[in-house]
């Protein structure tokens, strides 16, 4: 006998209860959704792995802060643009259709005997008109020229602030990265820690158990396990914070896991890495920074500034060509109600002879600008040279706490170890392997918080001296 299938036994259950109460299509129906939901995979979340570069390159490509850089770039660009089309001629065109009301037309009539009027003035009711007119600035007082090297500074100026926003941005990231790092590192250690204690605990119950050791050392154990357990809650908090902050940079859902392709101590030879051997900056490490050369544009469009206010007290000369094609053309008399056309070219001039004193007060504001700036580019220069004495000091503190975390966590794995052998051998107490577990903690935290500080102290001193991410 033909062995049937569950599938096919359930196929054919469907359609007789389909058939029993005449819903053979609601009975397929929702035989078809059972197998939907079957065959259809349900999708497995992946946690992505992650790099620092990876991060900084995914938030400087979907980081709004990137794009309204780049959109301010695009519009000094533009503006660029348009003050160049001030300099060069303009054409314009424009037309009229006029309706008129009637009046009588002007006529005279000669004093001679038989003479008809004469028609000066026709009445024409309906007039048309279109005009052609071409304008070339000769000279302005400097001011054109003025405006558009402004703009072009100003473009410069927009790159490079596109340039600092980029940096900072890339800064940003790796803080949250490496804060991140650190959170889950602290949080690993602090879940070792935990099972190694826990672990400590059943033994020492055990003891207690054969009269062995008393219940004030299980006491004193479940006091340090559950101070552990506080602790580790806080580090897992702060991990799921960071993971949202560095996914709020990199343009992810707050949700999404991470897991960190790199540690703070890995591939780190701080002898051998090359900021840190060279603790002594140079003086002008930070003329390199963008937003000290942005600074500096920013002075010099003062200065153009000034050039333009100036250009108030000299007179403005342009070259003018119009053609008229009219019906009537007014410049044809006695008018005629028919399409004529003329032309003219001539030189204006216009000079501000009196203003009263309005040219002056605004170069005396452009003047006070440049101080400004001045004095603004000098506090941006000054601090830029504390910055980078200071995180180049922070990179050697840096450097000798890792060194040091490293020689700490040796020495207390190994005190561990050999209190952990005595209390084997009955000859430590339970409370120097409560310490000895304290101590391991906090020298395994210290090395992560170390590394981390590190990496942070380098890429703060490679944003002091302006290097760009």
């Amino acid at each position: 006998m033909k062995q049937i299938s569950i599938w096919s036994l359930f196929v054919i259950c469907t359609l007789r209860i389909g058939a029993y109460f005449k819903r053979p299509l609601i009975a397929m129906m929702f035989f078809h959704s059972i197998l939907s939901s079957q065959s259809t995979p349900v999708p497995v979340s992946v946690p992505a792995s992650v790099t620092v570069r990876m991060c900084v390159d995914a938030a400087l490509t979907a980081h709004p802060v990137a794009s309204m850089a780049e959109a301010r770039v695009d519009a000094a660009n533009a503006k660029y643009d348009e003050s160049g089309g001030a300099l060069l001629p303009q054409l314009r065109f424009s037309a009229r259709a006029i309706g008129l009301s009637h009046v009588e037309p002007t006529s005279i009539k000669l004093p001679i005997p038989g003479s008809q009027p004469i028609t000066l003035f026709p009445s024409i009711d309906h007039q048309y008109g279109a005009r052609l007119s071409l304008t070339q600035p000769l000279f302005a007082g400097f001011r054109l020229s003025s405006a558009k090297e402004m703009a072009r500074l100003a473009a410069e100026a927009s790159v490079e602030e596109r340039l600092r926003d980029r940096a900072d941005l890339a800064l940003q990231v790796e803080q949250a990265y490496w804060t991140w790092v650190q959170a889950l590192e602290a949080q690993d250690v602090l879940e070792k820690v935990l099972v190694q204690m826990t672990e400590h605990e059943k033994l020492v119950r055990r003891l207690v158990e054969q009269g062995l050791s008393t219940s004030s050392d299980l006491l004193n154990i479940r006091v340090k396990r559950s101070d552990v357990q506080v602790r580790l809650i806080d580090a897992r908090t702060g991990a799921d914070l960071a993971r949202m902050a560095l996914n709020n940079f990199i343009g992810n859902p707050l949700e999404t896991p991470l897991v960190p392709a790199e540690s703070p101590l890995q591939y780190l030879d701080v002898k051998a890495d090359s900021l840190s051997n060279h603790p002594d900056v140079r003086a002008d490490a930070f003329a390199d920074r963008p937003d000290i050369r942005a600074l500096s544009l920013r002075k010099s469009i003062s200065e153009e500034s000034l050039s333009a206010a100036r250009g108030g007290w000299y007179p403005q000369i342009s070259l003018a060509a119009n053609v008229d094609y009219a019906r009537p053309n007014s410049r044809i008399i006695p008018p005629q109600d028919k399409f004529s056309d003329t032309w003219d070219v001539g030189i204006q001039l216009q000079w501000t002879v009196w203003d009263w004193q309005t040219t002056s007060a605004q170069a005396e504001q452009a003047q006070a600008s440049v101080r400004q700036a001045e004095a603004g580019l000098q506090l941006m220069t000054n601090a830029a040279k504390l910055e980078v004495a200071q995180y180049s000091r922070r990179l050697r503190d840096a450097r000798e706490q890792v060194a040091a975390a490293r020689l700490g966590v040796e020495a207390a794995e190994e005190s561990r170890r050999i209190v952990g052998e005595k209390f084997q051998a009955g000859t430590s107490s339970n409370t120097e392997v409560l310490d000895a577990d304290v101590a391991l903690l906090q020298a395994k935290l210290n090395l992560t918080k170390a590394g981390a500080e590190f990496r942070l102290a380098k890429a703060r001193l490679r944003r002091a001296t302006g290097e760009l991410p």
